[in-house]
């Protein structure tokens, strides 16, 4: 009995904590506390929703601007954490590119999701 609470304990905490590295610019990796198989497909949600308010407010500061990205990363519920992480990616994404940036450069290249 004590060896399957002790499996079962050890099972639980690999779960909980896993942690994916994510390949960001081809040169940075960031690591978030999530599981690789929900990491990808909350990349690709995270990087519709910043790239839908750099269209809005693609004129900011980078404070201003990332303020709003946080802010809009909070509303993605379980994907924060992955939005979060690419938030200094994308406002140095817009500071190089600027009005020129579009979402395959953000999505595919930039943050290497979708």
């Amino acid at each position: 009995m004590l060896f399957k609470f002790c499996l079962l304990f050890a099972c639980l905490a690999v779960a909980y904590g896993t942690s994916t590295k994510i390949l960001v610019n081809n040169k940075v990796w960031v690591t978030v506390p999530v599981d690789a198989r929900k990491a990808a497909g909350w990349q690709c949600t995270a990087c519709g929703v910043l790239y839908n308010v750099v269209m809005v407010a693609e004129d900011l500061a980078a404070g201003p601007l990332t303020a709003a990205l946080e802010t809009a990363c909070a509303a993605t519920g379980p994907a924060a954490v992955v939005c979060e992480a690419l938030v200094p990616f994308v406002v140095g994404a817009v500071e190089q590119y600027g009005k020129k940036l579009t979402h395959d450069q953000l999505c595919k290249k930039i943050i290497k999701a979708c």
